[in-house]
């Protein structure tokens, strides 16, 4: 987000630096004596909190950034509240924590009202706020919300989740009803909330008065029953932790993604004919593989690309889930997103991967969760040798489309070194295998494994090097 060091680095040897040349000339500053509307047009292919930083360079420099027209108004302040959050859980008291977040939010709310005050731009592509702010700025945060709109904002992005504070809170900020009469909005195409309250007819009135909108994406507790009918240029259309949502049905003619983590819903797909790519999570994709992807019927031969977020399930309900699938039959990509405990086979997966006869990229996301106190943790195995006449075991078939394999989170424990094991065998024609010992993730209601310590990293890539000896011939192993 912020300037790059090598710009700031070439402007200060044209600003500041020299001074004289070879034979003792003074070399004028050129740059700076360019008229304000050049230096407009420079400053506006920067995002504003580049602008922001020029005024380090020279005095001359000092007030220029207010002159900036950017399309783009980026204020992006996620880095910043990482770093207090770090700061706050060293303070034991309360008081002194809440007074560090408010005095935080001060300071982003001016720096956002300053900027928007200096701006002098007539349209705007983008908007985008990331902050930690509650209800208590909700008239500054609508206040924002309209100056897009005046400017014919095209893409939306409110990120305002609360760090130290579930996103489910009460304290949301609610999206404002009012601001939907406006023309300006006709002009929005993308959508994106993050721990905002948006209510059912909120929603149903941007899906209808919003001709060109082409991209949404909802976090919010707040929705209930969420219809989509038609609209005419919808193409991704992503709900998340929507814990209240009991009703969801999705007509769309235009739809290419769909992404869903939630509770479990009745036959969502209506009418869908251009949708290739899904991503399911949460109770429903429980739901939807214990009963062999009944819901996706009548879209299973459309998927290119399928992403089921599978972690709670694996470790709780393997038992559940089928020895048999329908087939995949024109699924390229293939995401599995799953936790386990170091010494867990999660080769009861591998009916999914056995029905996608074309499936080209196979990704695993392996989040280790750390065992209960008290229970043994099995070692890290080493690489067990088989003969090549040995018998194959688990192999019902072999995925000779499969191409690249990437497994994320790789530790070298019995989980992940089963899972390359057996997915080495089955792709005979695979060129490469991507092993990243980096933990995929480290949040949700559980506390995984976070492999951060370099140590902990270095040695992971060292066991995955004893890979290299059983690779089929022609096949590349990375280690990230």
């Amino acid at each position: 987000m912020g300037l790059s060091s090598a710009f700031v680095e070439d402007m200060e040897k044209v600003l500041v630096l020299p001074l004289f040349g070879e034979n003792d000339n003074y070399i004028e500053d050129r740059i700076s004596a360019l008229p304000d509307e050049i230096i407009s047009s420079i400053l506006s292919l920067l995002t504003i909190t580049e602008a922001g930083r020029t005024s380090v360079l020279a005095h001359r420099w000092k007030n220029l950034w207010k002159l900036f027209t950017g399309r783009r108004l980026d204020f992006d302040g996620s880095k910043t509240m990482v770093r207090i959050i770090q700061k706050i859980r060293t303070i034991r008291v309360e008081t002194e924590r809440t007074k560090v977040v408010k005095t935080e939010r001060a300071k982003y709310v001016n720096w956002v009202n300053q900027a928007l005050n200096f701006y002098h731009g007539q349209n705007i592509d983008e908007f985008r706020v990331c902050f930690d702010l509650d209800t208590n700025y909700a008239c500054v945060v609508d206040k924002w919300i309209n100056f897009a709109i005046e400017r014919g904002v095209q893409r939306l992005f409110l990120d305002l989740r609360r760090y130290n504070e579930s996103y489910q809170g009460p304290k949301c900020f609610t999206f404002p009803s009012s601001l939907l009469s406006g023309l300006g909005f006709n002009s929005l195409t993308s959508l994106s909330l993050n721990s905002v309250v948006l209510t059912d007819d909120v929603l149903a009135h941007i899906l209808c008065n919003c001709p060109l909108i082409e991209e949404i994406s909802l976090k919010s507790p707040s929705l209930v029953n969420v219809i989509i009918e038609n609209p005419p240029k919808l193409m991704y259309f992503e709900l998340r932790y929507c814990t209240n949502l009991r009703n969801l049905e999705v007509s769309a003619t235009n739809l290419i993604s769909f992404k869903y983590f939630g509770p479990i819903m009745e036959n969502p797909f209506k009418n869908v004919p251009l949708l290739s790519e899904v991503s399911i999570g949460g109770d429903y994709v429980e739901e939807l593989v214990r009963r062999k992807f009944h819901d996706l019927s009548g879209v299973l031969s459309q998927i290119k690309r399928l992403v089921l977020e599978l972690e709670y399930m694996v470790f709780y309900s393997s038992h559940y889930i089928p020895k048999t699938f329908p087939e995949f039959r024109n699924l390229k990509q293939l995401e599995l997103d799953v936790a386990a405990v170091p010494d867990q086979n999660i080769l009861f997966l591998a009916p999914l991967i056995d029905v996608s006869p074309c499936l080209y990229r196979l990704v695993v996301k392996v989040k280790f969760w750390s065992p209960s106190k008290g229970r043994r943790r099995q070692e890290p195995l080493e690489w067990e040798c088989r003969c090549p006449g040995e018998p194959r075991e688990n192999i019902n078939g072999l995925l000779e489309s499969l191409k690249v394999v990437e497994i994320v989170g790789w530790v070298g424990h019995t989980t992940d070194i089963q899972l390359a094991t057996y997915l080495l065998e089955k792709a005979v024609l695979l060129e490469t295998i991507i092993i990243d010992p980096r933990s995929p993730y480290a949040t949700g209601r559980y506390e995984f494994e976070e492999l951060a310590e370099k140590g902990k990293k270095d040695a992971a890539r060292e066991r995955a090097k004893q890979l290299e000896a059983k690779l089929p011939s022609g096949t590349k192993l990375v280690i990230l």
